[in-house]
């Protein structure tokens, strides 16, 4: 079974789902960013163990999705 190209569409670009370490979402995020690539992290807040704060916390752990252009 060979690869087969989708029709191109207005935008020419697709979201794909990366994999990330453990625990490194944000960092994966915001080096992404940096480079000027679309990302869409989904987050929830939960209140912390120790200290009682709320902290975002990644709705898939280990997962990012990316949007990149296609040619």
């Amino acid at each position: 079974m060979g690869f087969r190209r989708l029709p191109k569409t207005d935008s020419d670009s697709f979201w794909f789902l990366i994999r990330s370490k453990p625990r490194l979402e944000f960092q994966v995020e915001s080096i992404l960013k940096k480079a000027g690539i679309e990302v869409y992290l989904p987050k929830y807040r939960k209140r912390g163990k120790w200290k009682g704060i709320w902290e975002p916390k990644p709705l898939f752990p280990n997962y990012l999705f990316v949007k990149i252009p296609w040619d």
